[in-house]
C-alpha cells in the first residue's frame, strides 16, 4: 500500500481544503485507526501492531494527529479518497508558466 504525502505550509493550502482532509481522514478506516494509534500509543513490537498499519511502523515517532489531521513530520497523511484530487492540485501548481 503507498502512502502519499504532501507538503503542507499553513499559507498555501485553504482552511476549505484542511477541513476536507479532517472529514476524510474520519472516514478513512485506516487513517482512524492510525490517529487511535498515535493517541493511546503504538505496541511494543512491530508484530503488535494491526496489519493495517504496519507501513507506518518505521517513521511511528514522525507520526502526529493535530485537528483531526495526521502529519508525518510536517507533511499531512492525505486519505486515500483524496489522493488522486490533491496529486492534481500539486501537479496543476508546480507547471512552469509561459514567459
Amino acid at each position: 500500500m503507498e502512502i502519499a504525502e504532501m507538503d503542507i505550509e499553513p499559507n498555501r493550502v485553504t482552511s476549505e481544503t484542511m477541513q476536507q482532509i479532517k472529514q476524510e481522514t474520519a472516514k478513512d478506516s485506516v487513517l482512524a485507526s492510525l490517529c487511535d494509534a498515535v493517541a493511546s500509543g503504538w505496541p511494543a513490537e512491530r508484530k503488535e501492531t494491526p496489519e493495517h498499519l504496519r507501513q507506518y511502523w518505521s517513521f511511528r515517532d514522525e507520526i502526529s494527529v493535530f485537528d483531526g489531521v495526521a502529519y508525518r513530520s510536517h507533511q499531512v497523511i492525505v486519505p486515500s479518497s483524496l489522493r488522486e484530487e490533491m496529486l492534481q492540485k500539486i501537479q496543476h501548481t508546480r507547471r512552469p508558466t509561459a514567459a
